[in-house]
């Protein structure tokens, strides 16, 4: 993996009904300098839907995480929408 691009997967569990993204935590040299880029930086998220906007999170975050987080979404998220569409009965865990 890359500087601020820590490996995860996302996985199906049908007998509990449940998405799984799963993150690893440091292994190389790469996520130990993900972890050390520790400058504090704003977080703003929020989820936009078409009733409006919805779960604003207004705040700071040690950047290295946030640039991680943010690159995980982008890949993740289209995956784990069509799955929660065909699987509307499922829920996501996120583990880190």
């Amino acid at each position: 993996m890359q500087i601020l691009k820590p490996a995860f997967t996302v996985l199906v569990d049908h007998k509990t009904k449940c998405f799984l993204l799963l993150i690893r935590g440091t292994h190389s040299i790469k996520d130990t300098l993900t972890a050390v880029t520790g400058a504090v930086v704003p977080f703003h998220h929020s989820v936009v839907h078409e009733g409006g906007v919805s779960n604003l999170v207004l705040g700071y975050a040690h950047c290295g995480m946030v640039a991680a987080a943010r690159w995980i979404a982008k890949l993740a998220t289209p995956c784990l929408i069509k799955a929660l569409g065909d699987y509307p009965d499922y829920r996501l865990q996120v583990n880190t």
